[in-house]
């Protein structure tokens, strides 16, 4: 799956990753685009579905928090990495 924003590839996910999960849990406009760029099974899941697993098994809402978390820490790494590079150009 090809993760992208207009032309731009932000990432590609491998078997067993999931990708909606910030859409199905908050309904703002969504921050990127998936596509398959090979054949692909999916499962999809919407919001009432998701709620009710997570009410039955507490490990779905710790992998969901997991994924976000790890959302969050790169968007940390990429904030840090820009305001370096920013930084060193300031200095030149």
């Amino acid at each position: 799956m090809r993760v992208f924003e207009g032309s731009r590839t932000l990432n590609y996910l491998e078997e067993g990753e999931v990708f909606g999960e910030m859409a199905v849990l908050d309904p703002a406009p969504r921050s990127a685009s998936v596509e398959a760029v090979e054949d692909t099974s999916l499962l999809e899941m919407d919001r009432p579905q998701l709620f009710e697993l997570v009410e039955s098994r507490l490990e779905v809402a710790s992998g969901i928090i997991q994924v976000l978390s790890r959302h969050l820490r790169n968007c940390l790494q990429d904030i840090d990495r820009l305001q370096n590079v920013q930084e060193r150009s300031m200095r030149i």
